[in-house]
């Protein structure tokens, strides 16, 4: 069954996507707003990862952008233990947010695909 279809059930039911989840990486949450926070990121952020390498439009929407940052920002020592992303970049307090966004996880917002 695919990832979707085992994690459904468990959001349809208000018992259980209202009920505590806990992580070592997260605060306290309930188990969908858990959920959404984890796979909107992951999507999010392989999007740029993928359009980037593919050399297709990588721009993300700016708000997802802010909101992530606001909420991740504070968790930057945890998210780099957890192995799950790399050391931060250095990007001007200045840069769009995409780009801090982007920076705060490891990732080079300027770096392009090799080509021949």
């Amino acid at each position: 069954m695919a990832r979707a279809g085992r994690r459904q059930p468990l959001l349809d039911d208000t018992r259980t996507a209202t009920a505590p989840f806990a992580h070592p990486h997260l605060p306290p949450l309930p188990l969908g707003e858990a959920l959404s926070r984890v796979y909107t990121a992951d999507v999010l952020l392989h999007t740029w990862n993928l359009a980037r390498a593919t050399g297709q439009d990588d721009r993300l929407d700016e708000d997802t952008c802010a909101a992530m940052l606001e909420g991740m920002a504070p968790m930057a020592d945890q998210l780099q233990a957890s192995g799950q992303y790399g050391a931060p970049m250095p990007v001007p307090t200045d840069a769009p947010v995409q780009d801090r966004l982007l920076g705060l996880i490891g990732r080079d917002p300027a770096w392009l695909p090799q080509t021949d």
